[in-house]
């Protein structure tokens, strides 16, 4: 749950600096977008080791 919320937040915040920062500096939106790719990442990492599940 905890995961789901910070990816959901994170999404919010790359789509929100994407269509307001982000037009005038592409490398502000590629960031916001490598942000999330991370936490999405880093989460799906947490709760695979929080299950014990490992592929």
């Amino acid at each position: 749950m905890t995961w789901s919320l910070i990816v959901t937040m994170v999404y919010a915040l790359s789509v929100t600096i994407a269509l307001t920062f982000g037009r005038g500096r592409r490398w502000l939106t590629h960031g916001a977008v490598w942000a999330l790719v991370l936490v999405a990442v880093i989460g799906i990492g947490a709760v695979q080791g929080s299950t014990g599940i490992w592929y």
